[in-house]
């Protein structure tokens, strides 16, 4: 059980936040905001954070979590992989979740998906999945499901990876590490009247991770038969 946020001060490179486990709760009153920080100077290296082997969930809703490593310097921001995030284990999936690893006017520090995103609608708040990691690399390890909207009740979150919302400043170009890699951005929602959330994302390309993906699907739409918006996919 986690039951508040994580700051430490590596300032040097490697691993500054490391967690494995098959259940890893987020314990903490409904709509509470946890931050995983790796560097408290901003124009100091940043650490890494290593999630590559943890489950995460929630125990109640609304719950968010920001994963920071930033640094102002080029060249500085830490690396961030993360492992599975859904409801198992606290019963409850996280509202949002935001990664920042954007370092001065440089690429930013490189983010890996080695398991599926689950996110849902919580207290008037969509399930947004956010990395803020200017045009640095997002590389896939495993077969890869980003679903921001739970069950066809509501408004379906973003996702944008590495570009802002509106489809304005850098987006990440996806790569896999090992071949016949598969991602699938899901920001639809069946719910009537319900929103399609937005999708953002770089080139497609086999760069930094080596691999070209096997297959890329991404669904914005409200498919209701009384339908609400239609999420805007930027590439």
């Amino acid at each position: 059980h986690l039951n508040g946020g994580i700051a430490v001060d590596r300032q040097a490179t490697g691993d500054a936040i490391t967690i494995a486990s098959g259940d890893v709760r987020l314990t903490a009153a409904a709509d509470t905001g946890f931050t995983f920080s790796t560097t408290q100077t901003a124009a100091n290296q940043a650490g890494n954070v290593n999630l590559t082997n943890a489950t995460f969930s929630g125990t109640n809703t609304g719950i968010d979590l920001t994963i920071n490593t930033s640094s102002t310097t080029d060249g500085q921001a830490g690396t961030v992989s993360l492992g599975v995030f859904g409801n198992t284990g606290g019963g409850q999936y996280l509202n949002q979740l935001t990664v920042n690893t954007t370092d001065g006017t440089g690429a930013g520090g490189q983010v890996t998906l080695n398991g599926n995103v689950s996110l849902d609608f919580a207290n008037t708040q969509a399930g947004n999945f956010v990395l803020n990691s200017g045009s640095a690399a997002v590389v896939i390890a495993q077969d890869v499901t980003i679903d921001t909207e739970q069950g066809d009740t509501d408004d379906a979150g973003k996702i944008l990876l590495g570009g802002a919302t509106g489809g304005t400043g850098a987006a990440s170009a996806v790569s896999a590490s090992a071949t016949g890699k598969t991602l699938t951005l899901n920001a639809a929602t069946n719910a009537a009247s319900k929103n399609g959330g937005e999708v953002s994302l770089g080139a497609v390309n086999n760069t930094a991770g080596g691999q070209y993906l096997k297959t890329l699907s991404i669904d914005a739409r409200s498919t209701n038969g009384t339908p609400g918006t239609t999420g805007t996919v930027h590439l």
